[in-house]
């Protein structure tokens, strides 16, 4: 079907639901949105996808149709132990919504971009956007939805991102743990029977159980400039203590006692004296670091927060001071 044709039979009043009632996955809205990049580039929406993404990546085995040596489709009869083969199908307007054909060679390499980007093909806040949740069903509760593009399963106690797919005759499922930087990809050349998304999960979170995290290869740290340095150390929140120190290019608060609680935020510099949440409950938040007239750090402040070198002193304002009795 030409794109012509598929929008000669599209029906704007016969919508599925009204607009911001809740996500309702749609491969229209995909191959429609094949259009706009094919009119946004000037190309076939295949061609930039090769161009800007497939060959950055090395991706050479990733084509519109099967290229050979390749397996063949088939189906099983849903009552009969009667195997069938698929014909080949162009999807054609539709495309843009799952015809790609691969290997496990290519989507590995996929699956490394997904967890580290090359910059010159994305940047690495514009994936963060991609992989952050942005939608779901009451149907899956907090178990899994969609960031930009991506979808967002819950394996064990990690959150994945990737995609299933299928064409006729095939299925497809890769999925990554982005913080761990490891990906399990399912490819199978049957119509039905095969979990292409439950399986890929269910790898990642029996890896998770059975093999730690290899930690990031640890490098020396630079010289530190002085107004992170003497920042660095032990600070508190009204009786809570909190340690800020400094790792590869971020700050990161996280809390001393356990029985305090679990807090553990992230921050890079901006500025001098300021620092912008990158994680966790002050994401987006800028932390300040306040001097006295001296010069010297009177306390840091973060969104009404106030943290001191001693708990509740009274140099700072509230709620770093202690109520007045």
């Amino acid at each position: 079907m030409s794109f012509a044709e598929l929008t000669a039979r599209l029906d704007a009043g016969r919508a599925p639901l009204s607009v911001a009632q809740r996500h309702h996955y749609s491969n229209l809205a995909f191959g429609l949105l094949g259009e706009v990049v094919a009119r946004k580039r000037g190309v076939g929406w295949f061609e930039a996808l090769d161009t800007n993404l497939l060959q950055p990546l090395g991706m050479t085995r990733t084509s519109y149709r099967a290229e050979p040596p390749s397996a063949d489709g088939f189906s099983v009869s849903a009552f009969a132990d009667t195997l069938t083969n698929e014909p080949a199908h162009d999807a054609q307007s539709m495309a843009p919504a799952g015809q790609l054909w691969s290997t496990t060679n290519d989507l590995a390499g996929l699956a490394a971009f997904l967890a580290a980007p090359l910059p010159d093909v994305i940047r690495a806040e514009t994936l963060d956007e991609m992989a952050t949740l942005q939608s779901g069903t009451p149907e899956e509760g907090l178990t899994g939805g969609y960031g930009l593009g991506l979808r967002l399963a819950k394996s064990g106690e990690r959150t994945l991102v990737g995609h299933s797919g299928s064409m006729p005759g095939f299925q497809a499922g890769l999925f990554v743990d982005r913080d761990r930087r490891t990906a399990a990809i399912c490819l199978a050349n049957g119509t039905a029977g095969m979990r292409c998304q439950g399986l890929p999960l269910d790898l990642l979170a029996m890896l998770e159980r059975h093999e730690p995290t290899s930690p990031a290869q640890w490098r020396p740290a630079g010289e530190i400039p002085t107004h992170i340095s003497e920042i660095l150390g032990l600070w508190h929140w009204g009786e809570t203590a909190l340690l800020l120190s400094f790792e590869g290019d971020e700050l990161h608060l996280t809390t001393v006692v356990p029985n305090h609680g679990r807090a553990s935020y992230r921050y890079r510099p901006v500025a001098a004296d300021r620092f912008v949440g990158v994680s966790g409950y002050h994401t987006g938040e800028t932390l300040c670091a306040v001097r006295s007239l001296d010069g010297a750090v009177s306390h840091l402040e973060c969104a009404t927060f106030i943290y001191t070198r001693r708990p509740y002193d009274p140099s700072a304002p509230l709620p770093g001071g202690a109520p007045s009795p």
